[in-house]
């Protein structure tokens, strides 16, 4: 049965582990798949501008055509092929598409000769001043309030735009700039801006660089251009120019965006070789709710398996205890046949030895004087040896009988002196009695029973001179009473075996007597304890008349005969 109890309190453990882990798994997996679907947002997202990147790229292989087409691109000529491609339409985020033309110091004038030709009186190149050569921007479309900021600019004046200048005179491919600040930033929404760039050969010398066409691009405008807003509730992207600093910080999300993430659950980053420069794209990203067959999910399997967890432990206790039940109630049937028959067997037992015993006194008065020493010597052994199994007779009847209590209010100390008076003492020994008087409710015979026991006890324990040191004290619930000895204590493999009955540490006696003051300390509602160093018997007992927890009188000695049913058993084939 007790292993039957065990067993289910290790399979409530085991099934509410196993459903721990279960939910633990389940919640795991939903964190990874959302990973994942982040993860591929991430990449999806950056082949779709990477993508975009590589159509507007387009556009200007388109211009390169027209110039590689005419002589010479007149600005009539340049307004009508942007409007021939509908910017607006089929490049939402691009800012402007224009032509900037290489120009030596010397070729300046010359330049602003031919523009005022076409109808530009007013053209100078910005920033004015002496250098080697210029790259000022003549087209410019759509011809906006921004893009008419930028004509004339010299792109080969500032640092970052040259070196992706000369990143194109040396390569002859398409190359696009660092982070820039455009010029075309007259507003309080100043963004960082970049420009693609596509060299323009002379058709009559293809090694000489007539200029360069390029497309200008307002980041935060290019990528809501290309993404849709609402991806951005629950992913962030950041774009680094070159490497990831604060001062490379090229775009963030949370600019364009109605929402900003706190929490960050998932981030990857995938950096992108773009037209001769590197951008890195750092993606954050936050875990959703599940759908709402993951959350049913995430609800049900702690409630259905705490729940069939509690029913398994339900039954197999509901099992437990009903195999205890029925086994009880078979032990009781054995334990009424085992009072009924130690009663009888005292009987019948006490008859003929209370007739040997009186024979042997009458023995005693025929011989009278005349009796020998040898036969005086046999005849007392007889007693003795009547009187001993008289005294184990009754640790039986007391051990098996149940009768009621009969309770009174004493004293302490007067208990302990009547049993004292009633035990021989060593004159070596020593007993201190409690110095406060304390009282008890309790049944003075049979307490007197406990305490006789206890103190004969301790007399044996001690071999030679000693003493033994009676105490009582009160807590808030109980009377507790310490009988301590100086003898040399118990074994310490024995003493979990103290109160078992038929159990004793000396060669003779009945084991019974530490059973009996056990049984009737519990009786009374309180409990008996022993511990060594010095050899110390507690016992608590409580105060008032109402015990805690009622206790059947038979309780306890129907649970000492059950253990001794079963010694018996285990001794009997």
């Amino acid at each position: 049965m007790k292993k039957l109890a065990s067993i289910s309190w290790v399979m409530l453990l085991a099934s509410v582990s196993i459903t721990l882990l279960i939910w633990i798994g389940y919640s795991y997996n939903l964190t990874q798949s959302q990973n994942q679907s982040f993860t591929d947002d991430a990449n999806l997202m950056t082949i779709l501008i990477s993508d975009e990147l590589q159509q507007y790229e387009q556009v200007l292989v388109g211009a390169k055509g027209l110039f590689a087409a005419s002589e010479n691109v007149e600005f009539d000529e340049w307004r009508t092929f942007i409007a021939m491609n509908d910017l607006s339409t089929r490049y939402p985020g691009l800012q402007g598409v224009g032509y900037a033309q290489h120009t030596m110091h010397d070729d300046r004038e010359k330049l602003v000769s031919q523009l005022k030709n076409y109808g530009i009186d007013n053209f100078e190149i910005i920033p004015s001043g002496d250098r080697d050569e210029y790259y000022p921007i003549l087209f410019l479309e759509p011809s906006d309030v921004r893009n008419q900021k930028a004509i004339g600019y010299d792109i080969y004046f500032e640092q970052t735009r040259r070196d992706a200048v000369n990143l194109v005179k040396e390569t002859g491919t398409t190359a696009i700039t660092g982070k820039i600040i455009l010029v075309q930033e007259i507003e309080d929404n100043i963004q960082n801006g970049f420009l693609m760039l596509v060299p323009i050969y002379s058709n009559t010398d293809s090694d000489s660089l007539q200029g360069l066409v390029y497309t200008v691009f307002r980041i935060d405008d290019f990528v809501q251009g290309t993404v849709d807003l609402t991806t951005f509730e629950d992913l962030r992207l950041k774009i680094y120019d070159d490497q990831v600093s604060d001062e490379n910080l090229f775009f963030n999300s949370d600019d364009i965006s109605q929402h900003t993430l706190d929490d960050i659950d998932f981030s990857t980053t995938i950096p992108i070789p773009i037209h001769n420069r590197n951008w890195v794209f750092v993606y954050e990203g936050v875990e959703n709710p599940p759908e709402q067959i993951g959350m049913l999910l995430l609800f049900f399997i702690p409630m259905v398996g705490f729940s069939m967890s509690l029913l398994l432990f339900y039954v197999f206790r509901v099992l437990a205890k009903n195999l205890r039940l029925t086994q009880d109630a078979a032990n009781s049937e054995k334990i009424t046949t085992i009072g009924t028959m130690a009663s009888r067997m005292s009987h019948d037992l006490k008859n003929p030895l209370t007739v040997i015993k009186s024979n042997l006194e009458l023995l005693r008065m025929n011989l009278g004087p005349n009796i020998d020493e040898k036969t005086k010597h046999y005849a007392n052994r007889i007693e003795n040896s009547i009187d001993s199994v008289f005294s184990i007779i009754d640790d039986v009847l007391e051990f098996a009988k149940s009768s009621k209590m009969h309770k009174e209010k004493i004293s302490i100390n007067s208990l302990l002196k009547i049993v004292l008076s009633n035990i021989e003492i060593p004159k070596d020994i020593q007993i201190n009695l409690p110095k406060n008087e304390m009282s008890l409710n309790c049944d003075s015979s049979k307490m007197k029973s406990v305490f006789s026991n206890l103190i004969t006890n301790s007399i044996q324990s001690i071999e030679h001179e000693g003493i033994i040191t009676i105490s009582t004290e009160a807590d808030p619930e109980n009377v507790v009473i310490s009988i301590v000895d100086s003898g040399p204590g118990i074994p310490s493999d024995k003493i979990s075996q103290i109160f078992d009955p038929l159990f004793t540490t000396k060669s003779t006696g009945t084991g019974l007597g530490l059973g009996i003051c056990k049984n009737i300390v519990e009786q009374h509602g309180g409990k008996i304890s022993v511990h060594n160093n010095p050899t110390t018997f507690t016992i608590k007992l409580p105060k008032n008349d109402i015990v805690k927890k009622p206790v059947d009188e038979n309780t306890e000695t129907n649970s000492v005969l059950r253990r001794m049913i079963n010694d018996i058993k285990k001794i009997m084939p």
